[in-house]
């Protein structure tokens, strides 16, 4: 939105994000705004342009005009125009005008393969009317092609996927890099949730996370956004917290119960008493499960509270409640 509009980003994150996605759905309305998704298949003729079958009597959109249709109901080929070449086309009709091309999870595609000669024409430098301006023919169409100035694209990745390591070395030199990284202070975050601070509880999750993870892995504020009743927060910590944290830590239990301040969420129990007779299982073994949907600590206020509250009144440790074992 504010590359589109041509303004500052702190002053569009002010405004209601109702206001903002009505705005934005008006924007890719009218073609200004283009989005799409890189994977392992993604390809220069999704990306570009390319050879695509088409039913006759039932051309694609962005398809290059056909100078021969077949018969209805007839299979053919045609040159059909990718998403970039599309949104280009566009930019070029109104060059004083913004137009944007939202790439995501960028990092997931293979760039020599989907960019192809865009890899040059992309650079800033480059753009028509800039000082090295720079044209090629396309090789499907045989037509030139240039990269207008007022084509923003915006590739949008997860830092803690580790696949941005490969993240090929030509489009890193091509883009500007901005971290964003979650906000706790975000306004969508309840400050009283049932007396519970979202914002408070994701900053000393995150605050833990750093120290036993790293900070690349640290909890989105989006898991929080819209809650505003302690049974919606409930759902996000069993159906999504929670994944997260045993997929973080391999299921290491004790750094699991040590992000969440040992809240009482983890269970920690003996292992069955016949294994242990049997000396099939050390009997100081601890064995670990995350509390049951139906039990009432995933509803409780003082549970999630004791996730950042680390002092009582009298200035002993809080916790939610006391570490006990739970019979199988």
């Amino acid at each position: 939105m504010a590359v589109v509009e041509n303004r500052e980003v702190s002053e569009v994150a002010e405004e209601d994000r109702v206001t903002v996605k009505r705005r934005f759905d008006e924007h890719r309305g009218a073609g200004r705004i283009e989005m799409v998704t890189f994977h392992q298949n993604t390809t220069y003729e999704d990306f570009v342009e390319g050879i695509r079958p088409v039913l006759a009597d039932g051309a694609r959109a962005g398809a290059e005009p056909r100078a021969n249709p077949g018969d209805v109901g007839e299979v053919r080929y045609e040159l059909s125009r990718g998403v970039f070449r599309r949104i280009a086309a566009r930019a070029a009709l109104e060059p004083d005008r913004r137009y944007v091309l939202v790439i995501d999870e960028i990092n997931r595609g293979n760039i020599a393969r989907i960019f192809g000669e865009l890899i040059t024409l992309i650079e800033d430098s480059k753009r028509i009317g800039q000082a090295d301006e720079a044209r090629v023919t396309l090789p499907g169409s045989k037509t030139e092609f240039g990269v207008p100035a007022n084509l923003h694209v915006v590739g949008t990745m997860n830092t803690a996927d580790r696949s941005i390591a490969l993240l090929d070395t030509a489009l890193r030199r091509r883009f500007v890099f901005e971290e964003m990284m979650p906000d706790p202070s975000h306004p969508g975050l309840s400050a009283d949730v049932d007396g519970v601070d979202c914002s408070k509880l994701l900053a000393a999750m995150n605050r833990r996370i750093c120290v036993l993870l790293d900070r690349e892995h640290q909890i989105g504020h989006t898991y929080f956004l819209g809650v505003g009743t302690v049974e919606l927060l409930a759902s996000r910590f069993r159906t999504r917290v929670m994944p997260l944290l045993q997929e973080y830590f391999y299921d290491d239990w004790e750094k699991i119960r040590a992000v969440l301040n040992n809240n009482g969420f983890v269970r920690k129990s003996d292992p069955p008493e016949e294994l242990a007779r049997l000396d099939l299982v050390d009997a100081s073994r601890a064995v670990y499960d995350l509390q049951p949907a139906s039990d009432s600590r995933w509803a409780s206020p003082m549970a999630y509270r004791a996730i950042y509250e680390t002092k009582t009144e009298g200035g002993s440790a809080a916790r939610a409640d006391p570490e006990r074992s739970v019979p199988e």
